[in-house]
C-alpha cells in the first residue's frame, strides 16, 4: 500500500476506537452527549489517537495487528482521550469569545449549531470525558483478566481510586492478577500513571492551554520569534508531544530512551 492508503487504513482503525469509547447520548443530558459525539465525528486527521497507537506499537515488546484490533483495551481508552481532548479545543477555539468561526470542515461549528451555551458545556464534557476514559483505562489496566470474578462484582459500583482506598492497592493488584507477576502489574500501573500524567500536563496550562493563552492575549500584535515560539510548542506540539511519549511510555520505553525521544 501507498502511504496514503496505510494512513487511510489506520485512521478508519483509530475512528473505530473512538466511536467505541463514546458515551451514548441518553438522560436527560444526551444534548450534550451528542454535541460531543457531533463535535468528534465532525472529522480530521485523527493524528494524536494514532501517533499514542503507532509508538506503543514501536517501543512495545510484543506484536500487534497493525489495525490495533488486539492492543490492550487501556491503550485504546488513552488514544481516544486524546482526540477528545483535541477536539475540546477546537470546540472552544470556535467560541465568539475566541476565534468566533461558525464553520469547521465545511460543517456548522458546535456552537453554531447547538448554541453558544451548549458549545462552552460540550468542550467542558469532552474535556471532564477525556480522564474519565484515562481513569477508566487505569482500572482496566488493573483488572485486565478475563476470569477475574470479582472485576464483574465491583465495574460500575466504585471507581479505581475508591477501590484502591477500600482494598490496598497491592491487594487488589494480587487478586486481580494471581497469574502474573506483581512487579509486571506494577510496573504496568506505574507507567499508565505516567502517561495521564504527562497528557494532563501537555493540555494544561503548561501546554496547549498555556500556548492558547499567549494566542488570546497577542492577538493582533505583531509578535518576536520566542513568543511565536512559545505559542506554537503550546498550542499546537503539545499534544502531539503527548502523544508519541505517552504512547512509548505506556509500551515501557526505558527511561534513557524516552529522554531522547523527547528531544528529538
Amino acid at each position: 500500500m501507498t502511504f496514503e492508503e496505510e494512513l487511510g487504513y489506520r485512521k478508519k482503525a483509530v475512528e473505530s476506537i473512538i466511536r467505541e469509547n463514546l458515551p451514548k447520548g441518553e438522560g436527560l443530558q444526551k444534548t450534550v452527549i451528542e454535541a460531543m459525539e457531533y463535535s468528534i465525528e465532525a472529522g480530521g486527521k485523527r493524528l494524536r489517537p494514532m501517533m499514542l497507537l503507532e509508538c506503543f506499537l514501536l517501543f512495545s515488546d510484543k506484536e500487534y495487528k497493525k489495525d490495533y484490533s488486539d492492543v490492550p483495551g487501556y491503550v485504546k481508552k488513552y488514544a481516544a482521550a486524546l482526540e477528545c481532548i483535541h477536539t475540546y479545543s477546537l470546540v472552544h477555539d470556535d467560541l465568539p469569545e475566541m476565534d468566533n468561526d461558525l464553520l469547521r470542515r465545511g460543517k456548522p461549528t458546535t456552537h453554531a449549531k447547538y448554541g453558544q451555551a451548549m458549545g462552552v458545556l460540550c468542550g467542558d464534557g469532552l474535556l471532564n470525558y477525556a480522564f474519565e476514559l484515562i481513569t477508566n483505562a487505569l482500572y482496566d489496566g488493573i483488572l485486565d483478566t478475563p476470569e477475574f470474578a470479582t472485576k464483574k462484582e465491583i465495574k460500575g459500583v466504585v471507581d479505581v481510586n475508591t477501590m484502591s482506598l477500600l482494598f490496598g492497592i497491592n491487594s487488589l493488584i494480587n487478586k486481580a492478577k494471581s497469574g502474573e507477576k506483581e512487579e509486571d502489574v506494577s510496573k504496568r500501573m506505574f507507567r499508565m500513571i505516567a502517561a495521564a500524567k504527562l497528557i494532563a500536563e501537555c493540555s494544561g496550562y503548561k501546554g496547549m492551554l498555556g500556548g492558547q493563552v499567549v494566542d488570546v492575549e497577542k492577538s493582533g500584535q505583531a509578535e518576536d520569534l520566542e513568543t511565536l515560539f512559545y505559542m506554537y510548542h503550546g498550542k499546537t506540539s503539545a499534544l502531539l508531544r503527548a502523544a508519541i511519549l505517552g504512547g512509548a511510555v505506556l509500551a515501557g520505553i526505558s527511561r534513557e530512551d524516552a529522554v531522547k525521544l523527547k528531544q528529538a
